[in-house]
This record gives structure tokens, C-alpha cells and sequence, in this order.
């Protein structure tokens, strides 16, 4: 990288990974729900089956009519238990393929806000005064992109149960990493704040000292 512009594609690059690698934990999670959800339908229309053929037997008076009636039941119930074991297996290799999409968005995370710090540090040295807003809306979206992704899939995994909390919610740590939000923000924004302030105190000090001069 040798200018802003090839940096600025890189990191553009770079944040297209991310939120390709957010969007595939978000899409696993949809279908692994979408999946559970179907089963429990499922379920529930074998359950209203058995309700109904259980209220009917209260009214049928022939014997074998009766042991009929038993015996679908019976089989009913045997597959709404085959329909939770199917749930329950599909459901934890859902979250076992969820636990691995996320490591990787993290990964992929890491090595992006390493190249934004890497980018923005290049955009504060060479960024003229004519070229200083749009860098740093450029380095804003940026940088705004890379901290509500970073949330967004480390509040799944805490919704899922794949990361230990500790201290109120302050602490989590997936696969024994700690998750502290990145909190993100450009130096130009910072630099642009530290002029703001030295000229508020510079105009201050002045006027100050203008007004103890006409005393």
C-alpha cells in the first residue's frame, strides 16, 4: 500500500469480509431456528392427534375399535419422541457450525481493526485540510461498520449460550478470549477535537485578557 487510495480500496476489501462473515453467522442462526421451528410444528399437530383420538376412545364402546385407537396413539407419542431427538441432534450440530462461523467473523475482525488502525494512523499524516472531512467520514463509516458488526454477532453468541459472562454482563469470553467492545474511532476525529479545543482555550485566554485590559 503506497496511498490513500490503494489503502482505502484494502479496507474497503476488508470490511466486505466482515460483514460477509457476520451475515453467514446471522444466516446459520435463521436456519437453525427456521429448522427447530418446523420440528415443533410438527410436534404440536402430533400432539392435537393424540388430544383428539384420546378424547374419542372416552365414547368408543367396541374393544378391538379400542386397542386400534391405543395403538395409534402409541405410535403417535413414539414420533413425537423420534421428532425431539431429531430437534435436539440437528440443534446442538447447528450450534457447533454457529460456534465456528463466529470464531471465524472474529478472526476476521481482528485483522481488520488492526488494518484500520494501520490506515487510519496513514490517513492522519496525509490528509490535506482541503481532503480532511471526507477522510474522516471515510475512517468514520469505517470505523462504525466494524464496532455494530463486532456487536451484533457477539450478542448472538451470548443469546446462544456460546460465550461465559461474567461481572454483570462486563465480561465474555468466547472459546476463553475475552469479547471488551472495540470501540472504534478515527485520530482525525480525534485530531479535528484537539483543534476545537485549543482554539475554544487560545480565544478564551484572549478575550480573558482583553477584558482585563479595559478595566
Amino acid at each position: 500500500m503506497t496511498n490513500k487510495v490503494e489503502m482505502t480500496k484494502e479496507m474497503t476489501a476488508k470490511i466486505t469480509e466482515v460483514l460477509d462473515a457476520k451475515d453467514a453467522v446471522v444466516e446459520h442462526l435463521e436456519q437453525v431456528t427456521q429448522e427447530s421451528g418446523e420440528i415443533n410444528r410438527q410436534m404440536n399437530e402430533l400432539q392435537a392427534d393424540v388430544k383428539a383420538k384420546t378424547e374419542a376412545m372416552a365414547v368408543i364402546a367396541d374393544i378391538g375399535e379400542l386397542k386400534l385407537a391405543k395403538q395409534e396413539i402409541t405410535a403417535l407419542e413414539e414420533d413425537m419422541e423420534l421428532l425431539a431427538s431429531v430437534r435436539e441432534v440437528k440443534y446442538k450440530v447447528g450450534l457447533s457450525e454457529l460456534e465456528n462461523k463466529a470464531e471465524a467473523f472474529f478472526k476476521i475482525h481482528g485483522t481488520a481493526t488492526s488494518l484500520f488502525t494501520t490506515v487510519d494512523n496513514y490517513f492522519l499524516a496525509h490528509t490535506s485540510l482541503s481532503e480532511f472531512q471526507e477522510s474522516k467520514k471515510t475512517m468514520q463509516d469505517f470505523a462504525s461498520t466494524l464496532h455494530f458488526s463486532f456487536i451484533e454477532v457477539k450478542q448472538l453468541v451470548i443469546d446462544e449460550g456460546l460465550c461465559e459472562v461474567e461481572n454483570n454482563g462486563n465480561l465474555v469470553k468466547f472459546k476463553g478470549v475475552s469479547l471488551r467492545n472495540r470501540n472504534l474511532s478515527t485520530e482525525l476525529e480525534v485530531f479535528e477535537n484537539q483543534c476545537k479545543l485549543r482554539k475554544f482555550v487560545y480565544e478564551s485566554y484572549h478575550a480573558d485578557k482583553l477584558s482585563f485590559m479595559t478595566l
